[in-house]
């Protein structure tokens, strides 16, 4: 019996030393997705680089709630890290915003080069916060799509919008455009679609797709409006857990696929687009006039915001970036 008991002893321990520290991370992004492939992938090169003992288990489509909810449950430790959209990173760190603003780029090359020059000191600010950044996310431009026609600010004005609660961008942007918003968490959105709660949404291409909101619109308004932004972040509290070789493959890693996330984003929200076209979207074109208006009055945005999320030096310095 001792020898049993012994026997068993050791397979406990053995098979607990197999994923010793297993970081608990939560995502919006369904199973299935683009972003979850390559979450898997880096969770195999993780374990693989460290003997099995540091690994991911993830809670993807938003089982564990809204981003807010999520940097809750890390906060009080249920999880270790989220992957989060600007608004959640932005809810930590305000100054990340920056990136998100309206008409701000007109090209993936300008949104990377930005990002990876206020990079460095968004990560030093984060881990003030009580946060590490593991990788940073390009998700793509973000379009309207909605279950009638936009063609001009005013078109904008008589649709149920859906704005993300807590957003204050969008909440800043809807009150320069004098849009009333209709406020939902993103788990939300679908059956508010289906049920004509909302008629219109924001988002990039491949998003629309992953979420299957694209089953409850009928227009798509080729007219990009941001460059959605996102982050990994791993609690500081966690991150003193790990060993220094394991802190090291974690971050060596995450920029990896990070990297390799956005290039296949890009790659993916251009199949996206046209995929929806495909399947009976109709894309909506704004005149040139219009949408010289909507980008002038975006520019209220911009400067609303300063002081707000971010300081007017920061804009500047992404001015003089760009």
């Amino acid at each position: 019996m001792k020898k049993l008991i012994l026997f068993f002893s050791f397979i406990f321990l053995f098979s607990g030393s197999l994923s010793a520290k297993e970081i608990k991370i939560a995502l919006l992004a369904p199973e299935g997705s683009t972003w979850m492939k390559l979450m898997h992938e880096w969770d195999k090169e993780v374990r693989e680089k460290t003997q099995n003992k540091v690994g991911f288990k993830f809670y993807p489509g938003g089982v564990m709630g809204d981003e807010k909810d999520v940097l809750r449950k890390m906060r009080i430790g249920q999880l270790d890290a989220g992957a989060f959209t600007g608004l959640g990173g932005g809810t930590v760190l305000s100054e990340v915003r920056v990136l998100e603003l309206p008409f701000l780029f007109d090209t993936h090359e300008q949104a990377t080069k930005v990002r990876r020059a206020l990079a460095p000191q968004f990560e030093k600010d984060f881990l003030k916060k009580g946060y590490v950044v593991l990788g940073w996310a390009e998700n793509g431009f973000v379009y309207i799509f909605s279950k009638k026609p936009v063609r001009s600010e005013a078109d904008l004005k008589i649709q149920k919008m859906w704005a993300w609660t807590g957003d204050p961008l969008v909440e800043q942007m809807y009150s320069t455009f004098q849009i009333t918003p209709v406020s939902l968490a993103m788990p939300e959105v679908l059956p508010s679609l289906q049920t004509n709660l909302v008629e219109g949404v924001y988002c990039p291409p491949l998003a629309c797709l992953a979420t299957q909101w694209f089953t409850a619109v009928s227009y798509l308004t080729d007219f990009p409006l941001a460059y959605a932004s996102g982050m990994v972040l791993l609690t500081k509290k966690t991150w003193a857990q790990l060993s220094v070789d394991e802190q090291k493959v974690l971050k060596e890693t995450g920029a990896k696929y990070t990297e390799e996330l956005n290039q296949r984003i890009t790659k993916d929200n251009e199949e996206a687009f046209a995929l929806l076209i495909q399947n009976g979207i109709k894309k909506v074109e704004l005149p040139d006039s219009e949408k010289e208006a909507i980008r002038k009055k975006s520019l209220e945005v911009h400067k609303n915001l300063s002081e707000k999320l971010y300081s007017p030096a920061l804009l500047q310095k992404v001015r003089d970036l760009l």
